[in-house]
């Protein structure tokens, strides 16, 4: 690759850089993100060519090292927590029950401080539940009704991070935004540090108790979701917008 080849595409990831900074104005967000669609599409850049290799900015957190098998309101809930985070979940039988976040340093702190939340939130719900109950709940009742509680907190994250999108004024569809390009950094990190993780295999599903699954969704609506790391929320009333966005 030639020098002006490397100072180009510099400046491109620099100019995605600052359409990506949140401490950016709209004006400076829409004048870098059209600045660098023209420099991509005056020198015919891929956008392979764009990515840096390395683990600059990466890390991983892990939650419940050691555990056996995953937690089952956070076997449910990971889906949700991935996406309002932007990280990624490491998966195979090495791993086994422990949660292993990769991304950006805040991100990551973010997602382990979520996970510590949803499983410690829906064990004391649990609780609360079989006080309730005149009967012993059952193991499978009681995986059911945790399982439910991780349904109903993953589908609550991935509506605030839908409807934080959403009020988002795209201007571009050059990928700058924010996730993306935490989203190609990870990949990268991925690509180098683990080129060959092995593919989670799961056994069949046993099928949940649909009034405990219920009963766990219904506990899942009264947890707050803000996080303890600042006072700020969004206009949403939940999570801290520096962690979120």
């Amino acid at each position: 690759m030639t020098d002006d080849r490397k100072n180009i595409l510099n400046k491109i990831r620099a100019l995605r850089a600052r359409a990506a900074n949140e401490a950016s104005s709209e004006a400076e967000v829409a004048a870098a993100a059209s600045r660098a669609a023209k420099l991509i599409q005056q020198h015919e850049v891929a956008e392979d060519e764009l990515r840096e290799r390395g683990t600059s900015g990466v890390t991983e957190g892990q939650h419940n090292a050691g555990r056996r098998s995953r937690h089952p309101a956070l076997d449910k809930a990971v889906a949700g927590i991935a996406t309002v985070t932007h990280c990624h979940l490491l998966v195979g039988q090495h791993f086994k029950g422990a949660l292993t976040w990769v991304g950006q340093p805040a991100d990551v702190e973010f997602a382990v401080y979520l996970s510590e939340l949803v499983q410690g939130a829906s064990e004391r719900a649990y609780r609360q539940q079989r006080k309730r109950r005149l009967v012993r709940p059952t193991k499978h009742w009681r995986d059911s009704f945790l399982g439910g509680f991780g349904i109903g907190v993953s589908e609550r994250l991935i509506t605030i991070e839908r409807n934080r999108r959403a009020s988002k004024v795209q201007k571009t569809t050059t990928g700058t935004d924010l996730a993306v390009v935490k989203d190609q950094i990870i990949t990268s990190y991925m690509e180098e540090a683990y080129p060959a993780i092995p593919t989670e295999k799961r056994r069949k599903a046993r099928q949940a108790d649909p009034f405990a699954a219920i009963m766990g969704m219904k506990a899942a609506a009264h947890l707050n979701l803000s996080t303890p790391l600042s006072d700020e929320t969004d206009e949403y009333g939940t999570l801290n917008a520096s962690k979120a966005q």
